[in-house]
């Protein structure tokens, strides 16, 4: 009897151990998965341009299989390099703008977007709005996204989701 019990706690405490680095391993696992599917923003600007020429940059999302229903995207950009002509709004998936327009600073070296839409929200692949840039000299100059950027999810509390977020490259000829 004594034989059966100790046979019974083995089998119980590997069990225990199986469970807990299924789990820790889930854990680890997971960031990954949820990483492939991960909405990223970015543009797809071809990528070319010529010192003083006006160049409109759309700013794009995939939101994967998330459906979002609001955005703050913050841009930030070097203004030695390259000067906002304007932002634009048109051709947007939104239909609210929290700040009534998209806005830039030349001297902050600053561009903002901050828009949504009510329920059912939106899924795939959309222009959020679009920037021009003119390039003030040759190289490859950048747009890039500031941490405070965020996509919300149309789930009822407007969850935070994590984003991948490219910069836009610029080669100046």
């Amino acid at each position: 009897m004594k034989k059966n019990r100790s046979n019974l706690a083995k089998i119980f405490y590997i069990l225990i151990v199986v469970a807990v680095l299924a789990i820790a391993g889930w854990f680890m696992v997971k960031p990954y998965l949820i990483r492939i599917k991960t909405p990223n923003i970015s543009s797809n600007f071809n990528g070319k341009a010529q010192v003083s020429e006006n160049v409109v940059i759309p700013i794009t999302i995939d939101t994967k299989d998330a459906t979002i229903n609001a955005a703050e995207v913050y841009l930030k950009f070097n203004n030695q390099e390259l000067k906002v002509i304007s932002v634009s709004k048109e051709n947007s998936f939104f239909k609210l703008w929290i700040t009534d327009e998209p806005k830039f600073s030349n001297e902050k070296a600053e561009i903002s977007f901050a828009g949504g839409l009510p329920t059912p929200g939106f899924k795939g692949k959309g222009v959020i709005g679009s920037v021009t840039v003119t390039p003030l000299k040759k190289g490859l100059l950048y747009i890039e996204y500031d941490s405070k950027t965020r996509v919300l999810l149309n789930d009822g509390v407007g969850t935070a989701v994590s984003l991948r977020l490219e910069p836009i490259k610029i080669k100046v000829q």
